[in-house]
């Protein structure tokens, strides 16, 4: 792992998997960050086994420092006993970074969540559905017969109803990425 990958670069790295955006732009610049520094930060992720399946937690806390808090998630088949650790990370304003943990250390959930100082906006329709606003749960609960239809390692698509419109939501690391219709 690079001495140097901080919690600067593990956003990097976050960026680099979201598409383009005016508030990922905005983002980047609050790094004082460009393009080619968020695929350099993916690329040392990549080295530092952020993406090896079942990696230790150690991997993050190296990067992240000490968790905000930490809970329990629900109770996931096959992940009895786990903990969540909730981490900081400044760009992601109003949510909070969580690493799903077995009782033996291993990694097998991350995304963000909803900081727990943090009201929920309503969502009543799909202008509500704007991007960075929203986490994957929110946007779930909100939709009549939500759907995955599509998913991969930290992407995911959710089809369902927002009042009458049947809409179309992408997340990347369970942050709304965009959502249209359907």
């Amino acid at each position: 792992m690079m001495p140097s990958f901080g919690i600067r670069e593990f956003q990097l790295h976050m960026l680099a998997t979201m598409p383009p955006s005016p508030r990922r732009d905005e983002a980047l610049t609050e790094l004082e960050a460009g393009e080619d520094d968020a695929k350099q930060a993916l690329v040392a992720a990549r080295e530092a086994g952020l993406f090896q399946a079942g990696h230790r937690v150690t991997v993050e806390a190296a990067m992240l420092g000490d968790p905000l808090y930490e809970f329990h998630p629900p109770e996931t088949a096959g992940f009895e006993g786990s903990r969540a650790l909730a981490f900081h990370l400044p760009v992601f304003r109003g949510f909070d970074f969580v690493l799903n943990v077995t009782p033996h250390g291993i990694v097998w959930g991350q995304g963000l969540a909803r900081s727990r100082d943090t009201p929920v906006p309503e969502i009543r329709s799909l202008d509500d559905l704007q991007p960075w606003r929203f986490v994957r749960d929110e946007v779930a609960s909100a939709m009549r017969e939500p759907t995955v239809v599509d998913g991969f390692s930290f992407s995911e698509s959710l089809s369902g109803f927002v009042a009458s419109d049947e809409v179309v939501a992408r997340f990347d690391f369970d942050l709304l990425q965009a959502a249209g219709p359907a």
